[in-house]
C-alpha cells in the first residue's frame, strides 16, 4: 500500500523523489515516480469517476459537504450558487477517490493540522469515503509550536493521536510552563495584531492596495504571456469579491461598537450571589478551525447557549469576546473575514437568550479564591489545558487536539444542567496530577519540530532543525507503514 503526502515542502520532494511507496499530490495532480522520473498525472484524467462503485451513495456526499457550510462561507462567495459548488465538489471527490483506490493508497499526509480550506475539506471527504486513514500535522503550539500526528477515518470526532515514538523531544518543562505563564496572569500578545489591524480605515485602504497589486501583477502576467493557464482544479470555487470584505469589515465594525456599548464590568459577586452567575462564556476568535470544524456540530455561540437552555441551565450567561475579534486584517490572511461570524443582530441574539457581555478586564483565572464562583465553557481553547494543569475544571463543546484530557467536561456528555455539580467550581489536586501525566504521555517523544511553519507562517531554515524534521517525519512514516 501506499502513502500520499499532499503538497509537500520542496526538500520533502527531494528526500523521497524515489521512494516509489510515495504519491505527491498538489494542485496540479498525482505526481507517480516510473521510470526514474517523478510523472504527473493531471488532476481531472485518472480514470473514469465511476470506475467502481462507491460505498458512500451521492445524497449522503452533498449532506457531508452541506455540514461544511461555514468553510463554504469562508472562502467562497455567491451563496446563490452554492448548489451548483457542491457538484462540482461532488465530481472532485469521485475523481480523488477514483485515483486513491486505484492507486492502493492507504494513508493520506495532510499538509496543514485540520481541514480549514475548501481543498482540505474535498480531500478529507474523498478519503473518508473509502476509508483511507488521514494524517495532519497539528501545531500544538508548546516547544516551538512542536507538531503532533494526528489520525482519523472519518471526521474531526474520530481523530486521535497517532500515539507513536518519532523524536526524544521531552514535553515536560512545556507543560509545566504553560501552566506557571498563565498563573503569572501574563498577558498573551497576537503578533499579527497591529495598530493598523485594528482600524478600519486603515485596514480598508491597507486591502485595497493589496488586492490592487494582485491585480496588476496578474493582468501583466497575462498580457505578456509568461502565465500559464491555471490546472488548479480547486479555483473552480470563486473566492470573495473586494466589495464582499469591505461589507463584512463594515458589519464587523458596526457589531463591535454595538457590544463597546453593551459591556458590563463584572468582579467576583459576594457568596450569597454565587447563584447568579454559574457558566462564563470564553469566545473564539472567529472564524478560525478552532472553532469550526474543530468545533463540530456546537462550533456556533449561538447553538452552544440555546444547548446549554435545552440542558436546564436557567440563569443569566457571561460572554467574554476573544481580544482577536477587532482585527480587520491580518498579514497573512489579510481580511479576516469576522465579518461573517460577528454582526450586531449576532449580539443581540445572545442578549434575547440571557447572555451579558463582559469587559476585556474580566480574568479568567486560575487563582481558587478569585474563579470559585463561575466555570468557563470554551469549545476548543487552551483555557481548558491551563485549568486541567491547575485543578480546575471546563465545560468544552468541541473536539480539541487534547479531547479527553482530565478535567475536561465534553458539554455533550451532561445531561443536565438544571443544576450545577457543586465540584465543578473546587479545585482538586489529582485533575492537576493526571492532566499533567495525560499530556506527558501524549506528546513526549511523539512530536515533529515544525519547520514547515504549520500554524504559525514562518518556515524554519537552520540546518540542524531541518535535519531533525526529516529525521522525524521518516519515524513518522515508517510508523504509518507498519500499522
Amino acid at each position: 500500500m501506499k502513502t500520499v503526502i499532499y503538497e509537500p515542502a520542496t526538500f520533502l520532494r527531494k528526500k523521497y523523489f524515489d521512494d516509489t511507496t510515495i504519491i505527491f499530490f498538489d494542485e496540479y495532480g498525482w505526481w507517480l515516480y516510473e521510470n526514474g522520473n517523478r510523472q504527473c498525472i493531471p488532476f481531472d484524467k485518472f480514470g473514469n469517476i465511476y470506475s467502481e462503485h462507491p460505498k458512500t451513495t451521492n445524497p449522503d456526499l452533498i449532506r457531508m459537504l452541506r455540514e461544511w457550510g461555514p468553510i463554504w462561507s469562508r472562502w467562497t462567495t455567491k451563496g446563490d450558487q452554492y448548489e451548483l459548488m457542491f457538484r462540482e465538489a461532488l465530481i472532485q471527490i469521485h475523481m480523488i477517490s477514483t485515483a486513491l483506490k486505484s492507486l492502493k493508497v492507504s494513508t493520506f499526509i495532510f499538509g496543514t493540522g485540520v481541514s480549514h480550506h475548501i481543498d482540505d475539506m474535498i480531500l478529507q471527504i474523498a478519503c473518508s469515503s473509502i476509508e483511507v486513514k488521514q494524517i495532519f500535522l497539528y501545531s500544538i503550539g508548546l516547544g516551538e509550536y512542536r507538531l503532533l500526528p494526528l489520525e482519523q477515518l472519518d471526521g474531526i470526532d474520530s481523530r486521535r493521536p497517532l500515539g507513536v515514538n518519532v523524536s526524544e523531544f521531552n514535553h515536560q518543562s512545556d507543560i509545566s510552563k504553560l501552566l506557571t505563564v498563565k498563573q503569572s496572569n501574563e498577558k498573551h500578545v497576537n503578533p499579527f495584531t497591529n495598530k493598523r489591524s485594528i482600524n478600519f480605515a486603515s485596514s480598508v485602504v491597507w486591502l485595497f492596495r493589496r488586492k490592487t497589486v494582485y491585480f496588476l501583477r496578474y493582468f501583466l502576467l497575462n498580457l505578456l504571456h509568461r502565465k500559464t493557464n491555471s490546472k488548479n482544479s480547486f479555483e473552480k470555487f470563486p473566492d470573495y469579491a473586494l466589495s464582499t470584505h469591505f461589507e463584512q469589515m463594515y458589519q464587523q465594525r458596526s457589531a463591535l461598537k454595538y457590544f463597546s456599548s453593551r459591556m458590563k464590568k463584572i468582579t467576583r459577586p459576594d457568596k450569597h450571589s454565587f447563584e447568579k452567575y454559574r457558566i462564563v462564556i470564553a469566545a473564539h476568535y472567529q472564524p478560525e478551525a478552532t472553532s469550526f470544524p474543530e468545533g463540530g456540530e456546537l462550533s456556533n455561540h449561538v447553538d452552544i447557549v440555546m444547548e446549554l437552555r435545552r440542558l436546564g441551565y436557567k440563569g443569566p450567561l457571561l460572554y467574554k469576546e476573544h481580544p482577536a475579534i477587532n482585527m480587520y486584517t491580518a498579514n497573512i490572511v489579510e481580511a479576516t473575514r469576522v465579518g461573517m461570524s460577528r454582526s450586531k443582530r449576532y449580539y443581540e441574539q445572545l442578549e434575547q437568550l440571557g447572555c451579558e457581555f463582559v469587559d476585556s478586564s474580566f480574568n479568567l483565572s486560575i487563582n481558587p479564591i478569585e474563579n470559585d464562583w463561575y466555570i468557563p465553557l470554551t469549545i476548543t481553547g487552551t483555557i481548558a489545558l491551563e485549568r486541567s494543569l491547575a485543578g480546575f475544571y471546563t465545560i468544552v463543546t468541541g473536539h480539541p487536539w487534547f479531547k479527553g484530557l482530565p478535567g475536561m467536561l465534553q458539554l455533550s456528555e451532561i445531561e443536565s444542567l438544571s443544576e450545577i455539580n457543586q465540584e465543578w467550581f473546587q479545585q482538586d489536586p489529582n485533575i492537576a496530577k493526571k492532566a499533567y501525566n495525560f499530556l506527558d504521555k501524549m506528546l513526549s517523544g511523539k512530536t515533529i519540530i515544525n519547520v514547515i511553519g504549520t500554524g504559525t507562517g514562518i518556515p524554519l531554515t537552520d540546518n540542524d532543525k531541518m535535519n531533525s524534521f526529516a529525521k522525524e517525519y521518516d519515524a513518522m512514516l515508517t510508523a504509518i507503514k507498519s500499522l
